[in-house]
């Protein structure tokens, strides 16, 4: 029996028919995965993706209109129970550090193996992270500064969940988070119910004991 009591819904962006081709092919005896559409543009995958609430969006960044970045950004605000996983070529620290801000759960480079691929559908779908071992580098050297031995310490949150903890220990209000991350408020509280479930914290006391308690904060 799958461990997915429902099959996870999958829409597809992508400016290349044939990458779509490719991708609906190697997924097509995953029966736990549904691909409800798939989009060939920015403006056209913000529209698909409205009507057809998919679980999870396969994101490109080079499409004509809107790219993925812009597209990402409204679906945030404007989806913020759909999860985006970037699958792209652009490995470039630029793109990546923007995307993660924005909060997108997952992100692997087109030359990955399908099998990774596979994999960071199904661990977005679990509520985990999942990036490219490069990716993972270059969020670790862009926000080493920010985020100390938080992945050490929180190895159950997902790289945002990390973030949004350290600033709620530090007192920001869920629209302070949302401002700062360009994200809705909507999303903020999706993350702070996520860590709630994770690691049993949910007034700004428990989470500024935690942090102080463990060295993450000075009192």
């Amino acid at each position: 029996m799958s461990e997915f009591p429902a099959p996870i819904r999958l829409l597809i962006a992508d400016d290349h028919p044939m990458v779509i081709a490719g991708i609906k092919t190697f997924l097509a005896d995953e029966k736990h995965i549904e691909i409800v559409g798939e989009a060939n543009h920015g403006h056209e995958v913000i529209e698909k993706a409205k009507e057809l609430q998919p679980d999870i969006i396969l994101m490109d960044i080079s499409m004509p209109g809107i790219n993925g970045l812009e597209a990402t950004r409204i679906l945030r605000k404007e989806l913020p129970m759909t999860e985006i996983i970037v699958l792209t070529m652009h490995g470039e620290k630029e793109y990546v550090l923007r995307f993660v801000k924005l909060g997108v759960n997952g992100y692997v480079l087109k030359n990955a193996p399908q099998s990774d691929i596979l994999k960071a559908i199904e661990d977005v779908s679990r509520g985990k992270a999942h990036f490219s071992p490069e990716i993972q580098k270059i969020i670790k050297e862009g926000f080493s500064g920010e985020d100390g031995n938080l992945d050490v310490l929180l190895p159950d949150l997902t790289f945002m969940e990390r973030r949004v903890f350290l600033h709620i220990a530090q007192g920001n209000s869920n629209k302070e988070l949302a401002d700062k991350f360009l994200i809705s408020v909507r999303t903020v509280e999706k993350h702070r119910e996520r860590i709630a479930q994770k690691m049993e914290l949910r007034t700004q006391k428990e989470y500024y004991v935690f942090a102080v308690k463990h060295g993450l904060l000075k009192e």
